[in-house]
């Protein structure tokens, strides 16, 4: 077996994980319908048989779309699995924009419950509906019947595997601008102001309008291309048996009526043509399975699991010579180093500032603290034994406020400072909100507590939202507290402000903050001063 069958062979099995069985139902249904239609013909002379047969078929027809519902609620949750794992155990810089897999989930979910309905399933039960049909006709009308049949499907199938490269080639070309459009809808969006602030929205809605126009112009291209390609063959199967019928009707068995014959044809083909449409269903699907392959080996490499060993959380931090880099692309680009040998002391008791230029490693070295990056070289000793911090302990007495924070963007604001403890209380809310100086100024705008709790969290400005997140990760009862960029948002009376606010919260427990502005400096007993890793060869 050669390798890309090996992957594509795997990728299958994971993706239909879980879906055997109902992807067997959809098969047998299929199966069996193609079975009554000639069943059908040759029960002419008893109706009650032939008319049985027929509503046998329209039943399975129910049967059929249930369990195509079940393969494809279980192929669309193992697909997702594929995107989780790197989510959950891969190292955070890798991920990718979440527009990026928002618009891959959009584009390759209905593919590939197509791949696995209309493509394996249909496979499967032409692979046995053939050799029935070919025994109930042989049986019932001689050999030669065959002849038409078997010349029909070879000229069909040919017809499907010359078309199916265009077809795959028009679908590759739609999925690409459908993926092109959810990004380009993401990122305007997210700078709807910038492009409103330089009178840019009109033109950039129009471009979303042109791009949208455009997907909707390949994608029906690409229908078109399918269903051509689908009835045609099954057209060309069609006419080459009733040509060659026609050319060979003195040569049947004896007392074959040229009637039923036809009849018998015209049931046959559909099973030649379920064959054939499922062979181009898989053709179609090529590139999107390459693509879940890719993904499939990502998740495969996601293997970072959360130690549970006892660790002294509240004791010297220690990192030496670390080093990391980010991973290869998928571009064949050299990984890129962010962090190399690093030294640096975290003490029992007293906060740091980590300072430096754009691209010295400053976010990656609290990714590091955090556990969500587990470094290349070096080691890290917590109280003087060795020690890795993707620890389900340690992250337990750690508090973090990102760049970019999980927000519940359509809550309240109760609703994000309850996103990672959905019990606590009000009144520790609210204590949260005196601490970073939002009660009062948003006071104005609520009668009461429980409103300004229920405020929407949309409504606010972005330092407010950002002091919002700050008050969440003050929340919890930790040990160490990571800060990344606390001032971003926050205009110059703000972090004014925010300086004093860092030097309670230090004066209390250990902070870590990336900070820019060097006004804020005054919280911490110690300045760190990163500075980028030299590159290769310099």
């Amino acid at each position: 077996m050669s390798s890309g069958l090996r992957i594509r062979t795997k990728t299958a099995r994971v993706l239909l994980a879980g879906a055997a069985v109902p992807l067997v139902v959809v098969a047998a249904s299929v199966l069996a319908q193609r079975l009554m239609l000639p069943f059908a013909v040759l029960s002419l002379q008893n109706r009650t048989h032939a008319v049985a047969a027929l509503l046998a078929a329209a039943a399975l027809g129910f049967v059929r779309t249930r369990a195509a519902d079940v393969v494809a609620r279980r192929l669309r949750l193992n697909l997702l699995d594929l995107f989780l794992a790197p989510f959950v155990s891969g190292p955070a810089p890798s991920l990718p924009a979440g527009e990026a897999v928002t618009a891959r989930l959009a584009a390759d979910l209905p593919r590939l419950v197509t791949w696995a309905n209309d493509g394996v399933a249909l496979v499967l039960a032409a692979a046995l509906a053939i050799p029935a049909v070919v025994v109930l006709l042989a049986s019932a009308l001689g050999v030669r019947v065959l002849l038409p049949i078997a010349i029909a499907g070879v000229v069909g199938a040919a017809t499907t595997t010359l078309a199916s490269r265009h077809v795959s080639a028009a679908w590759t070309a739609a999925v690409d601008r459908l993926r092109a459009l959810f990004i380009s809808v993401g990122a305007g969006y997210e700078g709807a102001v910038d492009l409103r602030a330089h009178g840019r929205a009109g033109s950039y809605a129009a471009r979303l309008r042109e791009q949208m126009s455009t997907w909707s112009v390949y994608e029906g291209r690409a229908r078109v291309a399918t269903t051509v390609s689908t009835w045609g063959s099954f057209a060309v199967t069609l006419a080459t048996a009733a040509a060659i019928i026609a050319l060979s009707s003195g040569t049947f068995e004896p007392g074959v009526d040229p009637y039923r014959l036809s009849l018998l044809v015209l049931a046959a083909v559909p099973t030649l043509h379920t064959l054939v449409s499922g062979i181009s269903n898989l053709l179609a699907a090529r590139s999107t399975l390459a693509s879940t392959a890719r993904q499939l080996a990502l998740a495969e490499a996601a293997t970072l699991v959360e130690s549970d060993a006892p660790i002294d959380s509240a004791g010297e931090i220690r990192l030496e010579r670390i080093g990391y880099s980010y991973p290869r692309g998928e571009d064949g680009s050299a990984p890129v180093a962010a962090l190399d040998g690093l030294d640096l002391a975290l003490p029992a008791r007293g906060s740091v500032a980590i300072t430096g230029p754009n691209g010295a490693g400053k976010t990656t070295l609290a990714h590091v603290l955090l556990g969500v990056v587990r470094p290349d070289r070096g080691r890290i000793l917590v109280a003087d034994r060795e020690a890795t911090l993707d620890n389900r302990r340690f992250r337990s007495r750690i508090a973090y406020l990102s760049q970019r924070p999980f927000q519940v963007a359509e809550g309240t604001i109760a609703d994000n400072l309850r996103a990672f403890d959905p019990e606590l209380p009000d009144g520790r809310l609210l204590e949260a909100l005196v601490v970073v100086g939002l009660r009062d100024s948003l006071g104005a705008r609520a009668k009461s507590d429980a409103d300004l709790l229920a405020l929407p969290y949309r409504a606010l400005s972005r330092g407010q939202s950002r002091r919002v997140m700050l008050a969440r990760a003050l929340l919890r009862d930790t040990d160490l507290l990571v800060l990344d960029e606390p001032e971003a948002h926050l205009d110059a009376a703000s972090t004014t402000e925010l300086a004093a606010i860092l030097k309670r919260i230090a004066s209390a427990r250990r902070v870590v903050a990336v900070v820019h502005d060097r006004e804020l400096l005054g919280f911490a007993d110690q300045v760190v001063e990163l500075t980028p890793p030299a590159k290769p060869g310099s």
